[in-house]
């Protein structure tokens, strides 16, 4: 064995033992979905980390085909993780229980291709196109939001840590394509094994205190103000600029005269807000509960309190509604009735 491939098997298992370190330190913070997705993580990269390792008799052994749809699952629980990561929570078609059964169908698929029966080349490449769309998405989703993200250090990690990863795995998915031979090549295999550990040495750095992390509470100061920021903030809130459907935190910032960033900042850090729609949000539906009790209100519906209040469509009021006062809108205007 080459000192070679004993710095490339120290970098894997180094890897193995960071992704576990980060799911315990966190396991206690994570809800169901966010523990299943945790171990989906943590199992597939994994399962990419052995297959790929330099030995060839323990490369090829009876667990090769478990090493191997773990990795051909690597990419699209990459992808969702992303999409956990920088917006908060699971998309919303994965709370339907048709969604789930269908994922769960298809994972069962996967494993008797990989795992029960010898792989066919076709389905195989059917798999590689599958995953590359994949990781294109989560290159995606590590940008979408940016400039709704208030956070400095996630708005660094899209840029930096998620894309170039997700771009490497894409040079991966290129040289299986291509059966290209330097795949094969120790020097190759040491380089993934470097990039993996950086990566997660990394992502344990940069998201230790966030990833996976509920939606922070709002409206919670951290500091102390700055009166200037504030009473422009409060001028701009009181002329209810945030009816605006379609304001962006550079128009508010605009309206304020303030940089962009220092504005991200300071709803950030001074009111505790981690996307600037979550600020709007909060706004909009103190505006919403506002009309709800007004008399002259009582007939209006609520799709029209809703657009007449910032929001685009019922689907982001609904839920932004429900998050915030555990209840439909509907139930609590009866509610409100009632009282």
């Amino acid at each position: 064995m080459t000192s070679l491939t004993l710095v490339d098997l120290l970098l894997r298992f180094s890897s193995v033992g960071i992704m576990l370190t980060l799911s315990t330190l966190l396991w206690h913070k994570l809800g169901r979905g966010e523990r299943l997705l945790a171990l989906a993580l943590s199992l597939s990269l994994t399962g990419f980390l052995l297959l790929t390792q330099p030995i060839h008799e323990l490369r090829f052994n009876p667990a090769r085909g478990v090493f191997l749809f773990l990795t051909e699952l690597f990419p699209f629980v990459l992808a969702l993780t992303f999409w956990h990561t920088f917006h908060a929570r699971f998309p919303h078609w994965l709370s339907h229980k048709a969604s789930q059964a269908g994922i769960f169908i298809l994972v069962l698929i996967l494993f008797w291709q990989f795992v029960l029966t010898d792989i066919s080349a076709p389905f195989h490449q059917v798999m590689h196109l599958l995953e590359a769309i994949a990781l294109l998405t989560a290159i995606g989703l590590s940008m979408w939001g940016f400039q709704d993200d208030l956070v400095d250090a996630r708005r660094r990690l899209r840029i930096v840590l998620a894309t170039l990863s997700v771009a490497y795995c894409l040079l991966l998915l290129l040289f299986e394509f291509t059966d290209s031979p330097w795949r094969r090549q120790s020097w190759f295999m040491l380089s993934n094994a470097f990039v993996v550990f950086i990566a997660l040495f990394a992502s344990l750095l940069a998201i230790k205190d966030w990833l996976f992390t509920s939606v922070t509470q709002l409206g919670q100061p951290k500091i102390s103000p700055s009166s200037a920021l504030t009473d422009k903030l409060n001028a701009q809130l009181a002329a209810q600029i945030y009816l605006q459907p379609t304001l962006t935190i550079a128009q508010l910032a605009e309206a304020m005269a303030v940089p962009p960033h220092q504005l991200r900042k300071y709803i950030n850090e001074q009111l505790g807000f981690n996307h600037f729609s979550q600020f709007l949000n909060h706004h909009r539906l103190d505006h919403v509960v506002m009309q709800f009790k007004q008399a002259d209100q009582v007939n209006t519906p609520i799709l029209t309190l809703a657009l007449n209040s910032g929001f685009n469509s019922i689907g982001p009021f609904n839920r932004a509604f429900k998050a915030r006062f555990n209840t439909t809108p509907s139930q609590y205007r009866k509610q409100l009735f009632l009282d």
